[in-house]
This record gives C-alpha cells, structure tokens and sequence, in this order.
C-alpha cells in the first residue's frame, strides 16, 4: 500500500509539472531507447547489457537550461562474484536482474546553436517491478576446515526493497535530422539506497547509452 501511496504522488507531482506549462501542449517529446551495464570490468559472457526504455517532456525547450521529466522501464543485469546465503552457505557467480518503474527529472545545460552539446544531471525515483538472481549454490559440509561442496545451479526470486532512489550524471549531443532531433547520451545511474543487505548487500548502479529522437 505504501508503494502505491508514492506511486500515485509522484504521478500527481509529475502531471502538475506538465500541466503548468501553458506555452507548449501536454504531450510528450522525447523518446528513448537505453543500454546498459553495472560493470565495465566485467565482459558480456559474464554480465550481459541492460535494457530500457523512455519517454520525456522538455519544459524551456528553447532556453538554455532545460526542465526534462519523464517515465522510464529499465531491466539492469549485474555479476556478483560471491555472496553470502547464511551460516553455512553461499552463492558464486551470481546474476541479479532488476526491473523498474522510473521517474526521473533532469535539468539539461545546452551548447550550440543546431548542432547541441549538453550536460545533464537529475534526481530519479525507482519502483521495483521485479528481480531475479542466478548462479551456484554452495553449502559447508559439517567439519571445522571442511571446504563447500561443488555446489548446483538455482535460479529464483529475489526479493528487494520496493522503493529507491538517486541521482544521474550524463553529457550528450543533440543533431537535427529532418523533422526530428537525434540524441545520444551516455549516462550513469547511481541509486542511493540498498535494495538487498544480509551481509552483503545489492544496489542498482549502472552505465547507460540512450538513443532517442525529440521533436521539434
């Protein structure tokens, strides 16, 4: 209930927003595709690319500093090499998927005349739609010094805080193409909050490179 609570005033802040701005129509004119990963250590056989996607309202579109608010779906995929499942056991090479609900609001600094350079920072709230993880399960045979067995595949839900929230950094270029403006940013996504912790804990940070088209 109390996500719903949160769920309904966010949508109620975001459309307040929209609805105040009595110089363009409520529609929104931005639309995004993103890519992303937790881990730039690690290769795609172990920790496969995220994916996403976004739609967002430019408010002060012609000014210089933007307003931009918005909803995004995103799934991230994070490796965990080890992590704790109790006194006698553990987990080795782990996937965590996480799906969200997102409501970010961005403040975009632009450059440029047509072609556009932009810095963006913002502030985002999260809503955990689902998670799962995977990997090997180990437990400790009885016996000081006794080593964990081998240890066998499981796959099965994980259950994580259903609120988070952070702050996002990015730069971006912005190129217009006919009808449209082509943009392309790359980001990061930090989320404050841990959404797992029994001795080790799970956040959801990730790199993203989002490809999107504005209209004019």
């Amino acid at each position: 209930m109390k996500k719903i609570y949160s769920l309904t005033l966010v949508l109620l802040l975001i459309g307040s927003v929209l609805k105040g701005q009595n110089s363009s129509p409520v529609f929104f004119d931005e639309f995004s595709m993103l890519l992303s990963k937790a881990n730039l250590n690690y290769g795609i056989e172990k920790e496969g690319p995220g994916f996403g996607f976004g739609v967002y309202k430019n408010i002060f579109s012609k000014k210089i500093v933007n307003l931009v608010p918005g909803f995004e779906f995103n799934r991230s995929v994070q490796y965990i090499e080890q992590m704790s499942s109790g006194h006698y056991g553990k987990y080795t090479d782990l996937t965590i998927y996480i799906s969200t609900l997102s409501f970010p609001v961005y403040a975009r600094v632009n450059f440029g005349h047509k072609v556009k350079f932009f810095l963006e920072a913002g502030a985002f709230v999260d809503f955990t739609l689902g998670s799962q993880r995977k990997g090997m399960s180990h437990f400790y045979k009885p016996g000081v010094g006794e080593p964990p067995d081998e240890g066998f595949p499981f796959e099965e839900k994980l259950n994580l805080e259903g609120i988070n929230y952070g702050m996002s950094m990015g730069l971006g270029i912005s190129i217009p193409v006919s009808k449209i403006n082509l943009i392309i940013k790359p980001d990061y996504k930090f989320g404050v909050r841990a959404l797992y912790s029994y001795q080790d804990s799970v956040f959801n940070r990730y790199f993203r490179l989002a490809v999107a088209i504005k209209l004019f």
